[in-house]
Formats: C-alpha cells, sequence, structure tokens
C-alpha cells in the first residue's frame, strides 16, 4: 500500500515520540523519513527500524561524543537522527573543522537528509562516505556515483549490527556524480511496517476515562439510537 508523504511524515512524528524520543527528536525523524521517502529510498523500513531499536533500548540513543574532529560513539553506536541532528546544528563550523570523523552510527543512510540540511548553511561541498561509498551534497542538492546509489538501495536496511565509520569533510572531489532527484510523492509501506510504526504511535495516545466518553470523546453513556 502507499502513503503521502505528510501521511507519513505525521505517522512517523508520533512513532518516534511513542519509541522513546523527545517531542524534538520525534520531529527530526518526520523531516528524515519524509527526505528519505521523496528520494525514492524505503525510508518507512529505515525509520522502523531505528525506532524499534530505540523502543526497545527503553531510552534515547546517544549522540555523539564531541571532541574537535572526532566524533564517537559512548557504549553503543550513534543514533543517526541525533547525530544527524547534531550535525545540522554544527553546520557553521564544518568548513573550518576540517574532515570529522563520526562513528560508529546505525544505519547511516539516515544521517542524508541532515548532512543536507547542513550544506545549506555553508559555501563548499559537504562530502560524506562509508563502507565505500561517497556521496556530496551543495545547497542541499545532494550527488552521487550511480553504482553507489544502486548499492546504497540494496544495503539501506542492513541490520544495525554492520557499524560503519562516516567522514565529512568540505570538500570537493571530481567524479562523475549525479544528482538525485526527489520528486517522489507516496511512499510503499509493507502491513507489517505500517502495523509497527502505528503500534509505536498508540503510546502517545491518551487512555480513555469515564470523564473524557462523557465530555464528548465517543457516545459516553447515552445510546443516541
Amino acid at each position: 500500500m502507499t502513503h503521502s508523504l505528510n501521511e507519513l511524515a505525521a505517522l512517523v512524528k508520533l512513532s518516534a515520540k511513542g519509541a522513546g524520543y523527545s517531542w524534538g527528536m520525534a520531529e527530526e525523524a518526520s523531516y528524515a523519513v519524509r527526505w528519505l521517502a521523496a528520494a525514492n529510498l524505503p525510508a518507512p523500513q529505515i525509520l522502523a527500524c531505528i525506532l524499534n531499536h530505540q523502543s526497545i533500548a527503553h531510552r534515547e540513543l546517544a549522540g555523539p561524543q564531541i571532541d574537535n574532529t572526532l566524533w564517537i560513539a559512548g557504549k553503543t553506536p550513534m543514533c543517526p537522527l541525533r547525530t544527524g541532528a547534531a550535525l545540522s546544528d554544527f553546520a557553521s563550523v564544518l568548513s573550518t573543522a576540517g574532515p570529522i570523523d563520526i562513528g560508529p552510527v546505525n544505519w547511516p543512510v539516515a544521517l542524508l537528509p541532515f548532512i543536507c540540511l547542513a550544506s545549506q548553511s555553508v559555501d563548499d561541498v559537504l562530502s560524506v562516505s562509508w563502507g565505500g561509498l561517497y556521496f556530496e551534497c551543495r545547497q542541499g542538492v545532494l550527488a552521487v556515483n550511480e553504482q553507489h546509489w544502486s548499492e546504497l538501495q540494496h544495503q539501506a536496511l542492513s541490520d544495525q549490527s554492520a557499524h560503519v565509520s562516516c567522514q565529512l569533510s568540505v570538500t570537493q572531489h571530481q567524479r562523475p556524480l549525479k544528482p538525485i532527484e526527489r520528486l517522489t510523492l507516496r511512499a510503499e509501506i509493507s502491513e507489517d511496517c505500517l502495523a509497527e510504526l502505528k503500534s509505536m504511535a498508540a503510546r502517545t495516545y491518551a487512555p480513555a476515562t469515564e470523564a473524557s466518553r462523557i465530555s464528548g470523546a465517543g457516545a459516553g453513556t447515552t445510546d443516541n439510537d
């Protein structure tokens, strides 16, 4: 089945909160899933993996511990949503910091929306690479070698145990890169993935009470038929 990107983003926002993220991070998750879906990546499944991992951990997974150009994880690999948000927050210093080693980080594909967002705050090209894949971004437009994009589409759902290191640097390489068009308006969602997201979203709903039913939620105690 398919859902509009607006529907998907709204669902993921609730799902992220239900999984244990703050409302602020839930907004970041909503942004990420919309960006990834528009780029025709398996966005619902990627976010379901991240949120399910967060939910099992019962706490908001750690962002990077920043030491100048070294962004390292603590005891566990970094959350891509929190790491991506940090990239956006520190975008203004990326052009002077030099190459930044980031990792290990879970599901690094989820960093791409934030790297594109950060690139709008710098005057040069942001590049990122992991696992043999290479990307460049200028003013919010992602460019990649077609072979690398194909590989990413196949690897996007790789299990989180396959931790990788990402490197971000403000530089430009002469490579045959193709801009990625983000034209997809609807996202494919499997029934299992949809059920998983809805289950997490349901944790944000207030339980029904007798007072809420009497005040207008449902038929209350009166049979109007």
